[in-house]
This record gives structure tokens, sequence and C-alpha cells, in this order.
């Protein structure tokens, strides 16, 4: 079965607006070019999708919400519910309703999701990844952690298994498993796990890789949390350094990375 599916996110695991959205799709399956093998009436969604995925990149999430709702209904009108294409704009809104703090409507939808990627594409496929981490992510924000902590080491057996421990896969969902520690406040937990996977980050990501970034970020807080109020700046700025420069000055990840060392200036 050919299927294409959304290479949507930089990463899994960014401390406040999650995995970032990003224009893209990746053909897999027989071989065939991904445009040859789209209907016109896909394909003028899915350039759809590129406007409304900048939208997203660039912070305005109740704009983008709202197109890509309204593909969604299309592409089921004139694709089917289970189309690639239709569950890749599924998989965009979930990520933008968590991102923007409706964690329970989000997590509902990643529900619904997992059940259709997992069929489409197995449980081990990176969407299927996204998604289960997206649905870990927004039970976080609803404060539902032991919930969250179970679907991590859930992942986290998946990609043991199927990629291996320091597979920069493996490494997102263990930061992101760091980041719940600390909402969690086992800030001491969290601080040791990702002083430990971070430098793996940066060998198999890259130093201004937006997960790298996001885990400098959390260790940051950590530090803060721990009073450690100058290595929590340096840490951080580090972060706004190296995102500046690999997402853009506007993009919203930068500016949570910027309004927090703010607010710690207060």
């Amino acid at each position: 079965m050919t299927i294409i599916t959304p290479m949507l996110f930089r990463s899994f695991n960014p401390p406040l607006l999650g995995c970032v959205l990003w224009a893209m799709f990746t053909y897999l399956g027989s071989g065939a070019s991904a445009q040859n093998a789209i209907s016109s009436d896909e394909a003028k969604i899915v350039k759809r999708s590129e406007v409304a995925s900048v939208l997203a990149r660039e912070g305005d999430l109740d704009q983008a919400e709202k197109e890509y709702r309204a593909m969604i209904v299309d592409a089921e009108s004139k694709l089917g519910s289970d189309k690639p294409t239709t569950v890749n704009l599924r998989i965009s809104l979930a990520v933008i309703l968590r991102v923007k703090g409706k964690y329970e409507e989000a997590a509902k939808e990643s529900r619904d999701l997992m059940r259709v990627v997992v069929r489409l594409v197995g449980p081990e496929h990176g969407a299927t990844i996204l998604v289960w981490s997206n649905l870990a992510r927004s039970l976080e924000g609803a404060g539902k952690f032991k919930e969250a902590g179970s679907i991590y080491d859930a992942i986290l057996r998946v990609l043991n298994r199927a990629k291996g421990p320091e597979h920069p896969d493996t490494l997102k969902i263990l930061a992101s498993q760091a980041s719940l520690l600390l909402a969690e406040g086992k800030d001491k937990d969290a601080d040791s796990e990702l002083r430990r996977i971070l430098p793996l980050m940066e060998k198999s990501l890259g130093k201004d890789h937006a997960s790298t970034l996001a885990a400098t970020a959390t260790l940051a807080k950590c530090a803060m949390k721990q009073g450690r109020t100058s290595e929590a700046e340096t840490l951080l700025k580090r972060a706004i350094e190296g995102a500046q420069k690999t997402l853009g000055a506007k993009h919203p990840e930068t500016a949570s990375y910027e309004a927090l060392l703010k607010e710690w200036h207060h």
C-alpha cells in the first residue's frame, strides 16, 4: 500500500510549543513519485497545507487551526477519511490543538489517530510514534502525568527494540520524558537524565537541532529550579541563539525561549 506520511515535526519535545509543524511530505511505498501518486484534488489540498503550516510556524495558530479544520472537511469529502493526506491533516490539527492548550481535545484526536495510523503503517512507523508522542504530551499538559508517563514508557519499549537506545528518535522521547519529570516536580531526576542524553543528542542530531535546543531549554529550567541561576541563563541563551539560527527569529519556539528568559529577569 502506498503511504504518504508527514514530516510534520522538527522535534518531538520542545518544552512549551511541542512538535514543530513542517511543510513537507515524504513518500513511502512503491517507488513512484508522490506527485504522480495523488489526484488533482489531493495535490490542491497538500498545497493548501503548506500555507497552513507556514501560519503555524509563524505563530498564527488560530488561523492555522481554522485552515486545517476546513481542509480536513474537504479531504474527508473528496478523498476519504482513511486517505493518508487526510490523516496527515488530522495529525497537524492534533499538534496545533495541544500547542494551543486544548489538551483534552488534542488527546482525544490523538487516540483516534493512533488506531488509524497503526492500521495504515504499523506500530513502529515514524508517523505512529509522532501521534503517540503527541498523545503523551497532551496528557501531560492536562495534568495526567501518570498516564503520560506510561505512554512514554510504551513508546520507549518500541523504539529501543526497533531502533536502539541511542537512536535520535529514542533520544527525543527520552527528552520528552525528562520534561515530564520536571513537570512532576522531579527536577533532580530530570536534570540527571538530560545531562546524560544531551551529549548524545548533540552528537547524533547536532547542537542546533530543534530537539537538542528543546532539551537544552528544559535543562535550563531544571537548573533554575535548583537555584543555579547563572547556569540556567547560559543554557537558555544557548537555546535562544540556536533557535534564532535554526528556526528563525519569528518562530514560536524562539519566542517561547525569549519570553522565558525575560520572565527570569523580572
